[in-house]
């Protein structure tokens, strides 16, 4: 638990085996693996052979550099499994600011350049104040070349341009969220989209959530909220996604869980993924959609995320190893009325001998699926595996989500 009160909080022995612990999960999942420059390095400090993927032979200059080169954009939430309320509790920001903090305490204030370079707010408020002149100079191969020789920052390396003044100045401007209802109101149809966060003085309308179609298709450009719409929809939108969560959830046993995935659960993860990495681009967004609609079924398929969770960590590893094999076929496999329906595992997340605890599957049901699950009222889960069986039934509120999702 995240508790800065805590006598060991700051303590280097304790931070380097929670740095580990979390390591060791992260190395299992991989589903960050492409998400930033901290990521890569530890999976690659991982695979190095004299590590072998056991957290515990890292070095200390590994997690270290994977703590340096975090810059707490919060983006690993929305994609983490495991992040907190989950028991194990993987917090990666939090765990880099407890890193920081000890090493403050051990080794005293960092060195000017880290200090400016940390303190965005402070640069923010001075360049904001005179943002064309920051955004000139910024240009000039003269200050590139100071700016590389005093702080590190590349000559080369594309800087952001400063706005004369921040998005919460403006949203107060405009009346916040009073003022933008009341510009919902006079313009009904609601039709602005994303890309208007990239031009303010456009605003846009409050555009509810779609209600979901009968037959699962890909999520569209054009029902994605910007960024302050989705502020405003987003404490009853993610009320509605965890409840619906919960009747989606099952668990496998005592070591796997299958969460069903449908149009709001997949939209949960962009709009949240948009609003931590502040991703305001029509083409980003349209990239992320492209890379998040992947976990959507097809007609006639339902879609789940498979979680394989080990709590003690010194199991992780050979329980996983037992594991090889799970993504053949019929080894997982969706039951109704006699029916047998194998799982399709995404590609990716294993080889042949190592296996990632986190697995994208489909049930093709196609008609007689759909059929099945409509007139029997009934279904059950399989896992056929020489390192785990499993075989739970469906309860009737999971049962009815799929049937919603097959549109029968």
């Amino acid at each position: 638990m995240f508790d800065p009160a805590a006598a060991d909080f700051t303590d280097p022995p304790a931070v380097d085996r929670e740095m580990r612990r979390v390591a060791d999960i992260c190395h299992t999942c991989r589903r960050c693996y492409n998400l930033c420059p901290s990521f890569d390095v530890l999976f690659r400090a991982l695979d190095r052979g004299e590590v072998d993927g056991e957290a515990d032979r890292l070095e200390a200059k590994d997690l270290g550099l994977f703590s340096d080169l975090c810059y707490e954009c919060k983006l690993c939430i929305p994609h983490c499994p495991y992040y907190p309320p989950h028991r194990w509790e993987v917090d990666i920001p939090r765990l880099v600011f407890r890193d920081r903090a000890a090493r403050v305490k051990s080794d005293g204030k960092p060195a000017l350049r880290e200090r400016i370079l940390a303190s965005a707010d402070a640069v923010g408020a001075l360049s904001t104040k005179m943002a064309s002149v920051a955004n000139a100079l910024n240009e000039t191969r003269l200050i590139r070349f100071l700016l590389d020789k005093t702080l590190g920052v590349h000559h080369d390396r594309l800087l952001p341009s400063w706005a004369p003044e921040p998005f919460i100045a403006w949203w107060r401007r405009r009346g916040g969220a009073v003022g933008l209802l009341s510009r919902r109101a006079s313009d009904p149809a609601g039709h602005r989209t994303h890309s208007q966060i990239s031009d303010p003085d456009r605003g846009g309308g409050l555009r509810p959530f779609r209600r979901d179609r009968r037959v699962v298709k890909p999520i569209s450009f054009d029902e994605i909220l910007n960024l302050h719409e989705y502020e405003i929809a987003r404490p009853d939108f993610r009320a509605k996604v965890i409840g619906r969560k919960k009747r989606r959830r099952v668990a496998l046993g005592p070591l796997m869980t299958l969460l069903f995935e449908n149009r709001d659960t997949v939209l949960f993860q962009v709009q949240e993924m948009l609003r931590i990495e502040r991703i305001v681009q029509p083409q980003k967004v349209q990239d992320e959609l492209d890379v998040y609609n992947e976990l959507l079924p097809d007609d006639g398929e339902v879609a789940a995320t498979m979680f394989i969770e080990v709590t003690d960590p010194a199991q992780v590893q050979p329980t996983l190893d037992r594991m090889v094999g799970l993504d053949e076929p019929g080894k997982v496999r969706l039951k109704s009325a006699n029916l047998v329906f194998p799982a399709c595992f995404a590609a990716g997340q294993s080889r042949e001998d190592r296996i990632s605890a986190v697995h994208y599957i489909r049930f093709p049901l196609g008609d007689e699926g759909r059929t099945a699950l409509k007139h029997t009222g009934g279904a059950e889960i399989e896992v056929d595996h020489g390192g785990y069986e499993a075989r739970v039934a469906l309860p009737p509120e999971t049962v009815e989500e799929l049937r919603e999702d097959l549109g029968g």
